[in-house]
């Protein structure tokens, strides 16, 4: 149910640490990530002000963006600042715009990424992806699928099934991952961890029996208050790392590192806090501050 997904948040500012050291991903990479949480901000908060003009503004300026509605593809800033206008026409001044928070998968190609939510809006509902494009150092929205049309019949210069099956795959296992934490299910755990899963406790020490810590954690613990459908993704598909947080919880809410292998992704580790992975595991959830689109706006 998309209402799993919403948080009552104002936009501006659920802020959590998130940062890859290197040499996972060079400096330039942690900027990408930091501007490309920025512009979807942006786009939010444009359709949640019934600002037109400032979501054509979004829009690649070196190629012209395009946008699908459920029947039509509308090529350039112009064609989507009208298109965004009619629909503000449709959509009544008191409707509340809700979005749920973001997946965000980096390509290998350094000047692409793809970002997915599902949203509602009056009597409108979708699971929107965007691709991306850094222009002269600039992330902007170069195609923008806003119900999710092209991932039933994608276009040749339109295709996100690749981010779609990425994104989803890497969910799956967090929610499967989440679930048996949650529920001490230990047969589920061990099929999802790795044989190198450890388990991070509040002070920043390793637990040494990171299967009976799960046995053995208080009920309604973080491990239970962990929400996978709310927790920002941030996915690097090249590195094979996915990391989760729920990022308006506590200090000592439980953090989930995946990774991925030839068999698909598994649980890398867990912490019950704001921890910096080794430098084996090349990421930290440290240091540098994003910012989720998880909000609920009512519109002026």
């Amino acid at each position: 149910m998309l209402a799993t997904l919403y948080r009552s948040v104002l936009v501006g500012a659920s802020a959590f640490g998130l940062a890859f050291a290197a040499p996972l991903m060079a400096h330039d990479r942690f900027e990408d990530a930091t501007s490309i949480h920025v512009k979807v901000n942006e786009m939010v908060e444009a359709i949640a002000e019934r600002n037109a003009v400032a979501f054509a503004e979004l829009l690649t300026v070196s190629e012209d963006a395009s946008l699908w509605d459920l029947e039509h593809r509308y090529d350039g800033a112009l064609a989507v600042q009208a298109w965004m206008t009619g629909l503000l026409q449709l959509v009544p001044k008191e409707a509340t715009y809700s979005a749920s928070t973001p997946r965000v998968i980096l390509r290998p190609d350094d000047d692409a990424a793809w970002v997915a939510s599902s949203w509602q809006w009056a009597a409108w509902e979708g699971h929107a992806t965007a691709l991306m494009k850094r222009e002269e150092g600039e992330w902007r929205f170069y195609r923008v699928d806003f119900f999710g049309v092209k991932l039933l019949l994608p276009d040749a210069d339109m295709d996100p099934t690749w981010a779609a099956g990425a994104i989803g795959a890497s969910e799956a296992t967090l929610q499967a991952a989440a679930g048996a934490l949650a529920n001490r299910d230990m047969q589920t755990l061990a099929s999802l961890a790795r044989p190198s899963f450890y388990l991070i406790d509040e002070d920043g020490m390793p637990v040494a029996d990171p299967m009976q810590a799960v046995l053995d954690s208080p009920a309604g613990g973080a491990l239970e208050a962990f929400e996978p459908a709310t927790a920002l993704m941030y996915i690097d598909a090249t590195a094979g790392l996915a990391l989760a947080y729920n990022v308006d919880a506590p200090d000592d809410s439980l953090r989930l590192l995946l990774d991925m292998d030839d068999a698909g992704w598994g649980l890398a580790a867990g912490t019950l806090g704001v921890y910096d992975f080794p430098e084996w595991l090349d990421v930290s959830p440290r240091q540098r501050a994003l910012t989720t689109w998880g909000h609920l706006r009512r519109a002026r």
